[in-house]
């Protein structure tokens, strides 16, 4: 079963990001901060990760920074209520940009569609995030 990370510090964004994935069959992981999100990934890599542009301990961007280097072909697909600027090229480890709030059929979409490249690679989590 393919899993599906998705970092949030708001439980009803959570909330629909499993109602929404979990009836396409996939696993639906959460965490409300980047801590937290380090802690699951000691046990678990996902094969998409959701993250939030603002979470209670750092930026999105700084845990793709972060997470990159131990995971280089995770795909992170970065979630923002208020965007107003989009980097070009995208920062390291992340392969797009959703605003919040956003349709239920967009957010599926992209996730199948990173899915579907099935790119797989080594577990290179050695428990030092």
């Amino acid at each position: 079963m393919k899993q599906v990370l998705v970092i949030d510090d708001e439980p009803s964004i959570r909330q629909v990001v499993r109602l929404a994935l979990e009836p396409l069959g996939l696993s639906v992981t959460e965490a409300a901060s980047a801590q937290a999100a380090l802690l699951v990934l000691r046990d678990v890599v996902p094969d998409v990760v959701l993250l939030d542009y603002r979470l209670p301990d750092m930026t999105g961007i700084e845990l793709a920074h972060l997470l990159y280097p131990q995971f280089p072909q995770l795909p992170v697909i970065l979630l923002s209520a208020s965007w107003d600027w989009e980097p070009t090229p995208l920062p390291t480890g992340i392969i797009r940009f959703m605003t919040k709030p956003f349709r239920l059929r967009e957010l599926q979409a992209a996730v199948t569609e990173q899915l579907a490249r099935d790119v797989t690679f080594p577990l290179h989590n050695s428990g030092t995030l």
